[in-house]
């Protein structure tokens, strides 16, 4: 039997009596696998993430983690946020709005800080994830110094330093360059082997394509649209055309204007890699 993580039923968020964000939001989100929401920008796909990750609460429906509802009432009892907050951690899209320490190791020490863990331990986990995100030259660098590509990597260091069991991450290419998002992508897939659960929101196809996860797909109704695996997603253009993740183009051939739907990625065929 799928082992269920997250359990959502009816989910309903408003930002205010006229901005609907979540439209009745039910799906079970499996642990231990790569996940993702897609949908064009302001379907409610972040909201959810936040919703995830127990920094708001539904305004009707209920979300349960690990059969435990997510409320209020459950994040004021000690015990379980510290438990819930270890092991599930959030990348946010803006990084901005994630860093606020002085410099990049500050800025590493501070979450596992917070656990409590002895200096060997940080000094471990700053060491062994600065290396891995490709960022140990900028330990020492003020936050306000770094690129857009700079302050992501350290955003995702700052939630691997905590070495969370659930990683959700908000658009997590944004801002990277394409060599970076390759790392990025090299990243994710280790984590996934190593049994972590990564849920992601995205509109971006290609790497919705190169993770080939558990697609949920959003529509501007901020509703579920369709769920199913990626390569049948992505062969119905007309699913995506309808949800506004691919669009139509127009072009002049011999004279006349042309229309057809058109898309900024490819599917790709992948071969296997030897490690």
């Amino acid at each position: 039997m799928e082992n269920i993580l997250y359990r959502l039923g009816n989910v309903k968020y408003k930002y205010s009596e006229d901005i609907t964000a979540l439209d009745g939001i039910t799906l079970d989100i499996p642990g231990n696998k790569i996940s993702a929401f897609a949908g064009t920008n302001g379907c409610g796909k972040t909201t959810l993430l936040y919703i995830l990750n127990g920094l708001i609460f539904p305004s009707e429906g209920n979300v349960f983690y690990n059969d435990t509802l997510l409320e209020e009432k459950i994040l004021s009892d000690t015990e379980f946020v510290r438990k819930f907050r270890s092991s599930n951690g959030l990348i946010f899209q803006d990084s901005d709005a994630q860093l606020f320490c002085s410099n990049v190791y500050e800025e590493l020490t501070f979450g596992p800080k917070q656990l409590e863990l002895d200096k060997a331990e940080i000094s471990s986990r700053i060491e062994s994830t600065a290396e891995l995100l490709g960022i140990t030259p900028l330990l020492k660098r003020s936050v306000s110094k770094l690129s857009g590509g700079e302050k992501k990597k350290v955003a995702i260091a700052s939630v691997l330093t905590l070495n969370p069991s659930v990683l959700l991450m908000d658009e997590p290419t944004a801002g990277l360059d394409p060599k970076s998002q390759g790392i990025l992508i090299d990243i994710i897939f280790e984590l996934a082997e190593a049994g972590k659960t990564i849920i992601i929101s995205t509109h971006d196809l290609g790497l919705i394509d190169d993770l080939k996860p558990l697609l949920f797909v959003m529509n501007e109704s901020h509703q579920i649209e369709s769920t199913g695996n990626t390569e049948d997603i992505l062969a119905d253009e007309e699913l995506l055309y309808k949800v506004n993740l691919i669009h139509e183009h127009v072009h002049l051939h011999d004279g006349e204007r042309h229309r057809h739907i058109h898309s900024h990625y490819k599917i790709h065929q992948h071969n296997s890699v030897k490690k």
